[in-house]
C-alpha cells in the first residue's frame, strides 16, 4: 500500500465520551441459572433461585444473594474488558480525526480493495454466501460494500495517526517493545518466531506496527473519559487500575461458580 506522512492538528491528550457498558439484572439472573444447571445440578434437574435451594446444592453459598455477588462480579470483570476495547476505539477515533491532510484516492481504493479481498476469504472460508450473510445482519450488498470500505478507511486513518504522533514525539523501540507484540507462551518460542519473521523479511512490518502499539499504550494512558454527557472526564488508566485493583485485592471472589 502507498504510504505517506501524515501530521495531527493536536498532539494533546484525548478526551472522549465512551458510555459504560452495563449489565442488565436480566443478564445475571439468566447467568445465575446457566451456572448453577452447570456446576450444580443432575441431569434433567432445574435449579431454583431460592436460599433454601442454593443452600442445599452448592458449598460455597447459603443465599441467592451470595451467589448473585459472585456471578455479577465475573459478569463485571468480563464487561471491563469489553469496556477497555469500546474506550481504545474511541480514543483511536479522535486521535484520528486530526489528521490533518486529506487520504489520497490511491490509499482509499487499496485500502478497500484489500479489505474487501479479506472479507471475500472469510466468507469462502466459512461457506457463508454473501446474500445469507447480509441477511443476517439487515443489510444490502450495496451497504455491506459500504462498510467495508468505511471501516478500511478508518482503520487506515487509525494506524496513520498512531504513526504520525510517535513520530511528533520521537518514539522509539528499546528493550523488549518488539517481544510485547510476538505471541508466544515463552520467550525462547517469540525468539524463535522472530527469527523466521526476520528470515521472511517482514522486520520491517513489526517494527512499526511495535511502535504504533506502543504510541497507543501510552496516548491511553494519558486519555481521559466519561461514561455520561453530564459527568466529568477521568483519565483512563486510573479508571481501569480501579478494576484491576480491585481484581488483585480480592482474588477469593472469582473463586469458580
Amino acid at each position: 500500500m502507498a504510504q505517506q506522512k501524515f501530521t495531527l492538528s493536536s498532539y494533546d491528550p484525548v478526551y472522549v465520551y465512551s458510555p459504560e457498558i452495563e449489565i442488565p439484572e436480566e443478564t445475571i439472573r439468566g447467568e445465575m441459572i446457566d451456572s448453577l444447571r452447570r456446576h450444580h445440578c443432575k441431569d434433567g434437574e432445574e435449579p431454583r433461585l431460592t436460599d433454601a435451594w442454593i443452600n442445599a446444592h452448592t458449598d460455597d453459598f447459603e443465599t441467592v444473594e451470595q451467589y448473585r455477588i459472585v456471578v455479577r462480579y465475573h459478569l463485571y470483570k468480563e464487561a471491563q474488558r469489553f469496556q477497555r476495547f469500546q474506550d481504545e476505539d474511541a480514543v483511536c477515533a479522535e486521535l484520528a480525526s486530526r489528521i490533518v491532510e486529506e487520504i489520497p484516492q490511491e490509499i482509499i481504493d487499496e485500502a478497500g480493495y484489500a479489505s474487501q479481498m479479506r472479507f471475500e476469504q472469510y466468507l469462502r472460508e466459512n461457506d457463508i454466501p454473501k446474500p445469507l450473510y447480509c441477511e443476517q445482519h439487515g443489510m444490502t450488498e450495496e451497504e455491506l460494500d459500504r462498510k467495508i470500505l468505511d471501516d478500511a478507511i478508518q482503520s487506515y486513518k487509525e494506524d496513520a495517526a498512531l504513526g504520525a504522533w510517535a513520530e511528533h514525539e520521537g518514539l522509539r523501540l528499546e528493550g523488549d517493545d518488539i517481544y510485547r507484540c510476538i505471541p508466544g507462551d515463552s520467550m525462547e518460542e517469540k525468539m524463535q518466531l522472530r527469527q523466521r519473521i526476520e528470515q521472511n523479511g517482514g522486520m520491517a512490518g513489526l517494527e512499526d506496527y511495535a511502535l504504533k502499539v506502543k504510541a497507543q499504550d501510552i496516548i491511553m494512558k494519558n486519555a481521559w473519559v466519561k461514561r455520561t454527557e453530564h459527568s466529568e472526564y477521568v483519565r483512563f488508566s486510573d479508571v481501569h487500575s480501579e478494576v484491576a485493583e480491585a481484581i488483585q485485592n480480592n482474588p477469593d471472589i472469582y473463586m469458580k461458580y
